[in-house]
């Protein structure tokens, strides 16, 4: 894959983590990730569409408007490696 393309399919992925509405949420996970994906970071594991949905789900409860912005994308060999931060709704840097 293109190094254009894969940093597509980061920002595709990306922005799932702001969609609040499910199926549109859904729409962007097909066109970024497997059915069969597996999702890992210290809090949980998810496996699939549904169980990441959720979990997704359950941050915009305890974080309205939380949105990912890449700040640096970078490829090389079909491996990429990313800054990002994480925001809340009033465009505070959370992490």
């Amino acid at each position: 894959m293109e190094n254009n393309a894969q940093q597509t399919t980061w920002e595709t992925y990306t922005r799932s983590w702001s969609e609040t509405d499910v199926a549109k949420r859904l729409q962007l996970f097909e066109s970024s990730l497997s059915s069969e994906c597996v999702y890992i970071d210290p809090l949980t594991q998810a496996a699939g569409y549904e169980q990441l949905s959720s979990y997704m789900s359950e941050l915009h409860k305890n974080v309205p408007g939380v949105r990912f912005i890449t700040t640096d994308y970078k490829n090389h060999h079909d491996r990429s490696l990313t800054h990002w931060n994480m925001m809340d709704g009033n465009g505070n840097v959370l992490s």
